[in-house]
């Protein structure tokens, strides 16, 4: 008799269990979504529940070693002697003290080895009681489908992989960023795809490159602390504590830098923290291409440098007309402007619009918009 092949779509089950693994889902929920997607499609047979992770009764690693090694011997007033060498009567405080430490030493060892244990402990449970609600969630589907009230939570081998829903939030599941799905069968765990924000205003990336330019204009003290040559280690040491008007700590504004890094000054600096997370939406799927369309570069031929300024709701209207004014028209012409200039043009204005600190921040961010090509 032929044997009738299990696939969801064009994969097996063994496909399907290698690519949610790859997606960030360990063996456990790998193979609960598989097997709750073969029992929703292939039927309700009698099955025995058993666990994927086994939780072990004992563990002969989470064992008390400790012996006390010290005994005090009580002195006597006027008659015991005091001293710190050891004699054949005496051991003296030396020896005393280092019978202390031996049994410190001896009962941190064991509380170490009792609090990874304990660690490991937690994450068996947490994966157990996991593998208990896919079970659950699986009875719940056989009860639902026997009542006729409910769908099946997986589609045939040519269906969807689960039904439409709500995105309920995001979180972390076994160290994994995960988003959180209501569904009518219930709520669903699926690994938090990777998305792009393309506005340079909300970007991630493109906020820290905006900020730390805006903070070097805005704070003339860190200039002054560094003229010339500079590491990241000093900018930190001195200034990595302080924050930015949105919040975020300088060190975190440098955490692409390399920890040895060093720069012929902080310009030098800053530039490279755009360089590097220009690099970072490069290799990005779709974050070029994203954040370029949001800028409207496909009517300049698809190249988001020579993107106008007026594309930047993240400056004011009258910040905009003074750039054009001192012709600075396109991105690219905004990336070139020193802190010098920057804070000329930021002097012509009488609207009381915008600061210096505000087209430093477009400038950081076009500085990242110029190296996508």
């Amino acid at each position: 008799m032929a044997v009738k092949t299990l696939n969801v779509g064009d994969l097996s089950p063994d496909l399907v269990f290698q690519t949610l693994t790859k997606q960030g889902l360990d063996a456990s929920q790998a193979a609960s979504f598989v097997g709750e997607w073969l029992v929703a499609t292939y039927g309700t047979a009698e099955r025995r529940f058993d666990f994927i992770v086994a939780l072990s009764e004992t563990d002969p690693a989470a064992v008390a070693t400790f012996q006390r090694s010290f005994v005090h011997k009580d002195w006597e007033d006027g008659v015991s002697m005091v001293q710190a060498s050891e004699t054949p009567g005496e051991l003296g405080f030396n020896a005393r003290f280092h019978l202390i430490e031996a049994d410190l030493d001896a009962l941190a060892r064991d509380t170490a080895n009792g609090l990874v244990s304990l660690a490991a402990l937690r994450k068996q449970v947490h994966d157990a009681l996991a593998e208990v609600r896919a079970e659950l969630n699986r009875l719940n589907a056989d009860v639902g489908r026997l009542g006729g009230g409910q769908k099946a939570p997986f589609g045939g081998p040519s269906g969807p992989i689960f039904q439409g829903g709500t995105l309920v939030g995001k979180t972390v599941f076994n160290g994994k960023a995960m988003q959180i799905w209501q569904t009518n069968q219930g709520a669903m765990l699926l690994p938090d795809l990777v998305t792009v924000d393309p506005s340079l205003a909300t970007n991630p990336r493109s906020q820290r490159v905006g900020a730390l330019y805006q903070y070097l204009m805005e704070n003339p003290s860190v200039r002054q602390a560094f003229p010339a040559a500079v590491s990241k280690t000093d900018v930190v040491k001195k200034f990595g504590g302080e924050r930015t008007g949105d919040g975020t700590l300088v060190r975190d504004l440098l955490g692409t830098l390399p920890d040895d890094g060093q720069y012929a000054n902080l310009d030098a600096l800053a530039q490279d923290v755009a360089d590097r997370e220009a690099a970072a939406l490069r290799t990005t799927s779709g974050a070029v291409d994203a954040i370029s369309e949001a800028l409207g570069a496909d009517a300049v031929g698809g190249d988001a440098s020579k993107v106008s300024v007026d594309t930047l709701d993240i400056l004011a209207p009258a910040a905009r007309q003074v750039l054009r004014q001192a012709g600075v028209d396109t991105l690219a012409q905004l990336a070139q402007l020193s802190p010098g200039r920057i804070s000329e043009l930021a002097a012509k204005d009488r609207t009381g619009q915008f600061t210096a600190g505000d087209i430093a921040r477009a400038s950081g961010q076009a500085r990242l918009v110029v190296k996508f090509r």
